[in-house]
């Protein structure tokens, strides 16, 4: 199966994904700009 139709497939599971890696870039860019900060 291609990626594409995958994605198609699974609109839920993009939806959760997306939201994980909002969640994660959150936590990164906190962290960095912390870091820019200290």
């Amino acid at each position: 199966m291609a990626l594409s139709e995958y994605l198609h497939e699974m609109p839920l599971n993009r939806i959760i994904c997306r939201k994980k890696v909002i969640k994660w870039a959150k936590k990164v860019f906190t962290r960095f700009y912390i870091i820019r900060r200290g």
